[in-house]
């Protein structure tokens, strides 16, 4: 939790210093993609500040698909790309991923036949 910063005597809201600092940590690479955010109860225990304040910033993360809460497991850094893929076909998606160096651990299947008649 080293990489969250909150200024008690800044006007910036306490939801956007946790929201700029997790920001921050993943640019700097120190989150990366599935690394486990601290649950809110931790964070507000911390800092001393609201539960809303809190959940404020990882729903403002999650609106901007930097994180993704799991119920009952967490909440985690998201740093795979969003794609648009309208139009696009099987070999260009698979040299975005490749470009975007997403790993594959499983192997998919395509057929031009219809699977059921």
């Amino acid at each position: 939790m080293d990489y969250l910063f909150i200024n008690k005597l800044s006007k910036e809201p306490y939801y956007l210093q946790i929201v700029n600092s997790i920001k921050l940590a993943i640019q700097n690479g120190r989150l990366k993609h599935n690394d486990p955010l601290p649950p809110v109860n931790l964070v507000c225990e911390h800092y001393n500040i609201s539960n809303i304040v809190v959940i404020q910033a990882y729903q403002t993360l999650g609106d901007e698909h930097l994180i993704t809460s799991v119920q009952g497991k967490g909440s985690f850094v998201c740093t795979i790309p969003q794609f648009e893929m309208d139009g696009l076909n099987v070999p260009s998606i698979y040299k975005i991923l490749i470009d975007h160096q997403i790993v594959f651990h499983s192997k998919i299947a395509i057929s031009t036949r219809p699977l059921f008649k």
